[in-house]
């Protein structure tokens, strides 16, 4: 019995150096983040907040295609500024192409850019960059190159009804005297490891999306059957003369 708890023992503690080693040799920072729109509308400012997080990793070279080992894995969902009688405004979790299409910057890049702008010299520069990364007392102005996609729908219950909104033009879609004015971003406090894990510790993530968006919670089948065997959520581009198709991680990943 003694034997057997020795080993144990040691089993213990060689399992719980490799983790402190591997900690240490490849850190990783998990930051929350709260983005903040303003939109004007004749019945006053209206504003909508959402607080994602975003965990930046380090990783062994081995286990990835580039020289540097490192990546990040978003948890967090689609901001809402509610308009009262006049729908709901969402910003989605990927940003807005010049030919209108969703794409870069994803909030990854995003915070990256503004907080630690030194991540691109390198692996050093990059483990750096994150060290320095931490709560910030009074947002900023978010750069419009950041704001995110906008959409809305004719009835939030149907994901075909979605309609892309262009940002600098709220008042077409949602009537005249209504304009997003301004975006801020704030770092906030992303908890202790592991509670932040259980959602136990740090500001609380944002979870009010699905309630908005019910089909969120559709199987797949579901989808593709409402979608014709593709994504629902689709609209027309004007400008490619095509079709956007979004999919339900832009509106929420966990």
């Amino acid at each position: 019995m003694r034997l057997l708890k020795w080993i144990v023992g040691i089993f213990v503690v060689a399992i719980v150096s490799a983790i402190s080693i591997y900690v240490l040799a490849y850190p990783s920072t998990t930051v929350r983040y709260r983005l903040t729109a303003e939109v004007q509308t004749p019945e006053g400012t209206k504003t909508g907040s959402v607080v994602n997080e975003i965990l930046f990793y380090t990783q062994p070279a081995t286990l990835t295609q580039g020289s540097i080992g490192r990546g990040n894995r978003g948890r967090g969902e689609a901001l809402v500024v509610d308009l009262g009688n006049r729908g709901k405004l969402f910003g989605l979790l990927i940003g807005r192409l010049s030919d209108g299409s969703p794409g870069d910057p994803r909030p990854a890049q995003m915070i990256l850019d503004l907080y630690a702008p030194n991540w691109r010299d390198g692996e050093v520069g990059y483990r750096q960059a994150l060290a320095t990364v931490a709560p910030t007392e009074t947002p900023i102005e978010l750069p419009k190159k950041y704001w995110p996609f906008f959409v809305t729908f004719r009835n939030p219950d149907d994901p075909t009804t979605v309609e892309s909104v262009k940002a600098n033009d709220l008042s077409s879609r949602f009537g005249s005297g209504v304009k997003l004015t301004r975006m801020t971003s704030q770092l906030v406090d992303a908890g202790v490891w592991p509670l932040d894990r259980l959602d136990l510790s740090g500001t609380p993530l944002t979870s009010q999306v699905k309630e908005m968006l019910p089909w969120l919670d559709w199987p797949r089948e579901k989808m593709l059957k409402t979608g014709n065997g593709r994504s629902p959520l689709k609209m027309p581009n004007k400008k490619t003369k095509g079709t956007t198709f979004l999919d339900r991680p832009h509106f929420f990943k966990d």
